[in-house]
């Protein structure tokens, strides 16, 4: 896997995915705003513990966008309505995820940070598709569905 890093990102050029980046690629450019925010010598934990922000945004919208409802999105600001930064984040996440990534629907799954030296880090991330676990989700809240 490339090394990336923050100053990587920068240099990337901001419009959608073009040739069909891979994921890793694709969620490192769309969380880079809080990936530059980070201090330098941050640990890959606390790298992990702040991409989760868009990790839950990005999920929201493709939940949202596949099961054709707003309701992933409004748990999501329900849950940080008390906090004016929390909103402010999320709402740039909203905005630079419907600008640049439009056409990316699939969910991050899983996804883990390794520091490869100072400032580099590594990030593996897992797609899934939103369908599937809608379908299982559904099936988890009511057994009869799908069968």
């Amino acid at each position: 896997m490339p090394r990336r890093s923050a100053v990587d990102t920068m240099k990337t050029p901001e419009h959608d995915n073009p040739g069909r980046k891979k994921i890793f690629e694709t969620f490192f450019r769309f969380a880079a705003p809080i990936l530059v925010a980070m201090p330098d010598g941050a640990s890959p934990s606390e790298i992990e513990n702040a991409l989760r922000v868009p990790y839950i945004i990005w999920n929201a919208l493709v939940f949202d966008h596949a099961s054709g409802t707003h309701d992933y999105l409004t748990r999501v600001r329900e849950t940080i309505a008390h906090s004016h930064p929390a909103i402010a984040i999320t709402e740039d996440l909203i905005d630079r995820k419907r600008r640049l990534f439009a056409d990316d629907n699939f969910l991050i799954g899983n996804y883990r940070v390794t520091k490869l030296g100072p400032g580099e880090i590594n990030l593996r991330v897992e797609a899934r598709d939103p369908y599937s676990a809608i379908e299982q989700q559904d099936k988890a809240n009511n057994p009869m569905v799908g069968d």
